[in-house]
């Protein structure tokens, strides 16, 4: 059956169905789709605890976006091997259990599964904490019971392939907001797919959202989405507070009870002159991923980190991180999505040949807008 894997540079071999390539920051990506079969399941052996599963569709998120870039450099150095090197990728699917280890009786062949991401506790000592896999786009493969979910039937591949991410940390950051009914609540980069996923999560529950985009492409959206105001700003810009809209909020009102923040190098910088006293700032990522991989220094834009302190020391802002969450979490946006309360905006749905257009628009495009899953064809 089909993979999408990362390939070597100028790799050539029979067995690779497709080929093509894409770019992340200048670095050009050779990809292709090749043939795997099952893997040998050991239901009453090594296996007695774990599922074979077949992966139907996946998705890629942000942080995919530098592991790819690690594993390609990683192929690069296996050039002069003489053997022919390929990688799967992507941190979410959803597929089909094809093999039950013997001690599971919790699933059964032919449930629709997706990968639970529990962190910072492992679900069993066997199993590390947080996502069960970097390699989802890989068509089979072995794991442990624990760290699957069965998905009910009304919840489409699209969004199933969509939930792990977005559901352990949209409703993990919600729980540690401590939100108040009537919070003004601010939540920054809105095209980004964890922002638009905490906008859907808080919708309709009484309190006033506003949002910032530098792209202003996509207001009508996002307006339907359940926003109340939308602040498009240049990406020059220094410090929030002399966004004209925002700082009269502030003057009538003190500024925001809270922040959701997906990439804090981004905005932590510019936003805590917006915040209100005995506000909360919660943040679960970085945008420049790469910078820190590469172990360059680290910059936040806008002010000092003592001037940020200033901030949250005057006014009893609480500064909180985020990683993915509990399972509870994701159970709880399944339990919501089923209510109609909750709902992963989707971009497109790809399949076939167009695997570049697949991480081109994932990574690249501006016209993206929710997430773009691959679905598998044969």
């Amino acid at each position: 059956m089909k993979n999408l894997v990362i390939c070597q540079p100028n790799v050539t071999n029979s067995h690779i169905v497709l080929q093509d390539r894409f770019y992340i920051e200048e670095i050009n990506i050779p990809i292709g789709l090749i043939d795997q079969k099952a893997p040998s399941f050991k239901a009453n052996y090594k296996h007695k605890d774990y599922l074979l599963v077949r992966k139907d569709a996946f998705s890629c998120n942000f942080m995919d976006k530098f592991n790819i870039v690690n594993i390609f450099s990683q192929l690069i150095k296996k050039c002069d091997t003489g053997l022919l090197h390929y990688c799967p990728v992507g941190s979410e699917f959803v597929g089909t259990i094809l093999e039950v280890g013997n001690n599971v009786d919790n699933f059964s062949i032919g449930d629709r599964v997706i990968p639970v991401a529990q962190y910072p506790e492992p679900l069993t000592p066997e199993v590390e904490p947080g996502v069960p896999t970097l390699y989802s786009s890989k068509r089979f493969q072995i794991l442990h019971n624990s760290q699957l979910m069965r998905i009910p039937k009304e919840i489409p591949d699209e969004v199933a392939t969509s939930l792990t991410i977005a559901g352990h940390i949209v409703y993990s950051m919600i729980e540690k907001a401590d939100l108040n009914f009537g919070d003004r609540i601010l939540i920054t980069s809105l095209k980004s797919n964890i922002s638009l996923a905490i906008l859907s999560a808080l919708k309709n529950k009484g309190f006033e959202i506003w949002g910032l985009t530098s792209n202003g492409m996509f207001i009508p959206q996002l307006k339907q989405l359940g926003i109340n105001k939308v602040i498009v700003y240049p990406k020059e810009i220094k410090d929030y507070n002399n966004i004209d809209d925002l700082k009269d909020l502030i003057e009538k009102t003190g500024g925001f009870n809270v922040v959701f923040d997906a990439f804090s190098d981004l905005h932590l910088g510019k936003i805590t002159s917006c915040m209100n006293l005995s506000s909360r700032y919660l943040s679960c990522g970085f945008f420049d991923q790469l910078k820190l991989k590469k172990m360059e220094r680290f910059v936040v834009q806008g002010k000092e980190m003592s001037e940020i302190m200033m901030d949250c020391i005057s006014k009893n802002i609480s500064i909180i991180g985020n990683c993915l969450g509990e399972k509870r979490h994701l159970q709880k946006a399944i339990d919501e999505y089923k209510k109609g309360n909750f709902n992963i905006p989707i971009d497109s749905v790809i399949t076939g040949s167009d695997i570049a257009y697949f991480f081109d628009r994932t990574f690249n495009d501006p016209g993206r807008f929710g997430k773009v899953v691959y679905k598998y064809d044969d």
